[in-house]
């Protein structure tokens, strides 16, 4: 009795302060001194922090019903404006078609902490979005706001490091969304002189960062990810070797700024940074992920289907074919494929290197690993970086297996067994091989349909970048070994290339639904 009292006395509040509320927004657009509307934005907004998640979507429906524009008003302004084109008629259909919110809002913003609110605002407004297509104004309203408020002439470039304060730190933690950070020294090793951290600071949230985005300085373009995670990789700081710049990561802090252009001018302004500080720094690519890529193939039907002008009609029979092959093999989700993918050549070989210490007491099929540990790192090839990827995968295959042959019969030896037989496993591995050139294929199919829009499925992080005036430069297979990158893209990854000088084109391409490529890329197809 005495619980649903306190329920009683709760819910009677609540209906008290958002009635509080919607008054002190009502009287925010009429108030006429600044000094008053800032008394009551900051009461306004005191009285929302109070209010249940049941009683603040309520508030956002009020703002969708009762702060739209006055549409009589909106169509005789547009008239006037028709009849006379008279620029005070044009500037008096502009402020009729203008929201209330979005005055509401610019009041609001007048109380102290006011920016970290309404951004907070936006972000449970756009969870709500899916299931109330009524909220569509309300959103619009903040984000053209936000879009200006948060324009990147506001914004701070700062450079994260180990000296950094730890609430910033502990920040880049809890917010990096690609690669899980593992704790402070995984964290540390992200932050070595081999590595940068930067990120976007906007002065009215000077503790918070809006995005950041994690850089490896390294001689040669990356083709895996797990050792640019590994903790034990040797830190080098040879500045003088670096002649690229890797972006593997970029995260958003702030899901109340989804949605405002903030990670490509991060990227631009990085890569200008780092080629000031070090100018033998020539090559600013990405190692990307490709969170689309399983899901989109595993509801492809025919490939013969998917809308690709740029490719002939006969090599798409042909991947229709091959892709009815895989399934026929491994599966309907290929995840049976991915998960057969050897571990890379260098790793293998360091494998086979110590069986000789360890056979007898070595399982037949090498060492164990956890379900999200990466396989390990990837093999350095004599590949030019600009070949089609399928020979590095060749190359790698070709290293790995013959170390696992050599690991199977030291094991064999050591047991009085048979040795392994190579013609079997060099007959699997190279069956392995031309399933996963396939699949890289497929991937390139799928990368080269980005569209700007949404007129066809398109991978949201290709999209990204190549909107930002990349160029799609290589696909990486069993570049990602981890049960996210298995689960999301089979384990292949991409780089983006920033050529600097070929941005602004790259971009102006991509707008006219043309997705720039390198040829290694366009080989594939």
């Amino acid at each position: 009795m005495f619980e649903r009292l306190l329920q009683v006395g709760r819910d009677v509040r609540e209906r008290s302060d958002l009635r509080g509320l919607l008054d002190d927004c009502r009287q925010l657009l009429t108030a006429r001194g600044e000094s008053n509307s800032l008394v009551i934005a900051a009461r306004a907004l005191e009285r929302y922090r109070r209010l249940s998640p049941d009683a603040a979507a309520r508030f956002f429906d009020a703002l969708a019903s009762e702060f739209d524009p006055d549409a009589a008003e909106v169509l005789r302004r547009a008239e006037s404006y028709a009849m006379t084109r008279a620029p005070d008629a044009l500037i008096e259909l502009w402020r009729a078609a203008e929201s209330p919110r979005q005055e509401l809002l610019r009041r609001l913003n007048r109380a102290p902490d006011a920016t970290a609110q309404i951004v907070a605002m936006r972000a449970k407004i756009l969870a709500r979005l899916s299931t109330h297509p009524e909220l569509r104004a309300v959103e619009a309203d903040f984000h053209h706001l936000l879009s200006s408020w948060f324009n990147p002439g506001f914004l701070n470039l700062v450079q994260v490091d180990w000296n950094s304060p730890a609430r910033l730190l502990e920040k880049l933690i809890q917010h990096e969304a690609v690669h899980r950070i593992d704790g402070w020294n995984d964290l540390r090793r992200r932050l070595e002189p081999d590595r940068r951290c930067f990120a976007f600071f906007h002065p009215a949230l000077p503790d918070e960062p809006l995005i950041f985005v994690e850089v490896a300085l390294l001689e040669s373009m990356p083709d895996a990810i797990a050792p640019l995670l590994d903790r034990r990789t040797p830190t080098d700081g040879h500045n003088d070797r670096f002649k690229v710049a890797a972006f593997y990561s970029i995260s958003n802090c702030q899901p109340g700024l989804r949605g405002v252009s903030l990670g490509d001018f991060l990227i631009k302004r990085v890569a200008e940074r780092l080629q000031a500080e070090q100018p033998k720094l020539k090559v600013f690519c990405t190692l990307s992920p490709i969170p689309g890529f399983a899901g989109w193939l595993s509801k492809l039907e025919s490939v013969q289907s998917v809308e690709a002008p740029r490719v002939r009609a006969s090599v798409l029979r042909e991947l229709d074919d091959a892709l009815r092959g895989l399934r026929d093999r491994h599966g309907h989700d290929l995840l049976a494929l991915a998960q057969k993918q050897p571990a890379p050549a260098r790793a293998a070989t360091a494998l086979a290197g110590s069986a000789a210490a360890g056979a007898a007491d070595a399982p037949a099929g090498g060492s164990a690993q956890t379900a999200d540990e990466p396989v390990g790192a990837s093999a350095k090839t004599d590949v030019a970086p600009g070949a089609p990827a399928a020979h590095a995968l060749a190359a790698a295959q070709g290293a790995a297996g013959n170390a696992v042959i050599a690991l199977k019969n030291a094991v064999a030896k050591r047991r009085g067994e048979a040795p392994a037989d190579a013609s079997t496993d060099d007959a699997a591995r190279n069956g392995r091989a031309a399933d996963l050139h396939t699949l890289q294929r497929l991937c390139a199919l799928y990368l080269l349909q980005t569209s700007p829009t949404d007129a066809r499925a398109s991978d949201p992080v290709a999209r990204f970048h190549l909107n930002n005036g990349a160029r799609l430069e290589r696909i990486d297979v069993g570049a990602d070994l981890s049960r996210k990158g298995l689960r999301q893209s089979l384990g292949l990854m991409v780089n983006y290339l920033y050529d600097l000088e070929q941005i602004e084109a790259n971009h102006e391409r991509f707008a006219g639904d043309r997705v720039s490529a390198s040829r290694a890329v366009l080989s594939l197809l």
